[in-house]
C-alpha cells in the first residue's frame, strides 16, 4: 500500500477493507486507528474554532493546553500509520 492516496477517510477505510481478510485484526486494529485519526482530526478543529472565540486568558491557555494534547496523540497514531504503510488524506 506504500505511496497510494486517497481522497477521503472513507476511501481510506474501504482500502484497508479490501486488502485484508475481514476476520483479521490487523484490519479492525487500522479501522480503530483510523477512527481515532478522524475524531481527534475533529476535536482539533472544535478546539481551534473556541480557541478563535475566546478573550479569557485563562480559558485560552485551557485551550491551548487541549491544542497541544491533541497533537501529540495524532502524531503518534500518524507514526503509526506510517509504519504500518497506511497512507490517507484528511481535509
Amino acid at each position: 500500500m506504500k505511496g497510494l492516496r486517497f481522497k477521503s477517510i472513507n476511501d481510506f477505510k474501504l482500502k484497508i477493507r479490501s486488502n485484508r481478510s475481514n476476520g483479521d485484526a490487523s484490519c479492525k486494529e487500522d479501522e480503530n486507528i483510523v477512527d481515532t485519526l478522524r475524531s481527534i482530526k475533529n476535536k482539533i478543529d472544535v478546539v481551534n474554532s473556541n480557541l478563535n472565540n475566546v478573550e479569557d486568558p485563562e480559558l485560552i491557555e485551557g485551550y491551548v493546553y487541549e491544542l497541544k494534547s491533541l497533537h501529540v496523540k495524532y502524531d503518534y497514531l500518524i507514526a503509526v500509520c506510517k509504519e504500518r504503510g497506511l497512507t490517507a488524506d484528511f481535509y
